[in-house]
């Protein structure tokens, strides 16, 4: 009795062991995209968003991550370098140098989910960026932002 209790335990610690640095890996090292089409980023999202998408997020990602993409990927979250706007130049980026510059970044999805809005069904992913060196502005630092763009802008890479 008591081997076989010793034995269901190591069987039980050992597949915990292997389990969760597995689902760890998954959310850690999402898988790198191409963005086809940075016109189809949301450029800001509002709480209601939140609200109507957060049990499917939730639900694939956990609170935890959704807490921190919610936070860091709030406009006043995102760098300067990474936005439409130059404050340097008090003006709108060229769009073309905007999607050129949004192009060099290395890009990851975290996770797709879907939104009802007025009866229609948008497909979102959301993408990781973590801290890189810019072309356009060295001087720029950040950890990991995170950006929501339509699922159809994006491939794998």
């Amino acid at each position: 009795m008591k081997i076989a209790f010793i034995i269901l335990n190591l069987v039980v610690i050992v597949t915990l062991s292997c389990a969760y640095p597995q689902q760890a890996k998954i959310q850690e090292n999402p898988p790198p995209v191409k963005v086809k089409n940075w016109g189809l980023k949301s450029f800001s999202t509002n709480e209601e968003f939140w609200t109507t998408t957060q049990d499917e997020i939730i639900g694939k990602i956990g609170k935890d991550k959704f807490d921190v993409i919610k936070k860091f990927s709030a406009n006043e979250n995102i760098p300067m370098a990474l936005s439409l706007y130059d404050p340097v130049k008090d003006q709108k980026v060229n769009y073309d140098e905007y999607k050129k510059r949004m192009s060099s970044l290395r890009v990851y999805r975290v996770v797709d989910f879907s939104r009802d809005y007025n009866g229609k069904i948008f497909k979102y992913s959301i993408l990781s960026v973590p801290f890189q060196k810019l072309y356009w502005d060295s001087a720029s630092k950040w950890d990991t932002v995170y950006f929501i763009i339509r699922s159809e802008a994006i491939e794998q890479s």
